[in-house]
């Protein structure tokens, strides 16, 4: 499994000390899309700066992996009650 992680850094205001963030992780082996995580005018002039966009980056991703994995659950579980609510009817013909 090679799950590769794209990061970009732009618009950033040297004045501000703000830029966007666009951070992109992909997984060679999952059929499904790149997860992609934006954050938009985020101070990053210190190091503490710097790691809370990691940490956020990190649990926005913890976030969206959850919710893949309960929408795959839930899928399976429909498809499985599918099944056996239509072998059921199928016995009864």
């Amino acid at each position: 499994m090679a799950i590769l992680w794209d990061v970009k850094v732009k618009s950033v205001n040297l004045e501000s000390k703000r830029g966007d963030v666009v951070a992109t992780r992909t997984d060679d082996q999952s059929a499904l899309p790149p997860r992609v995580h934006n954050m938009q005018n985020t101070p990053m002039e210190t190091p503490a700066q710097r790691a809370l966009i990691l940490q956020t980056i990190k649990d926005w991703d913890d976030q969206a992996k959850d919710k893949e994995e309960d929408i795959v659950a839930f899928l399976t579980d429909l498809e499985q009650t599918a099944i056996a609510n239509l072998t059921a009817w199928e016995a009864t013909r």
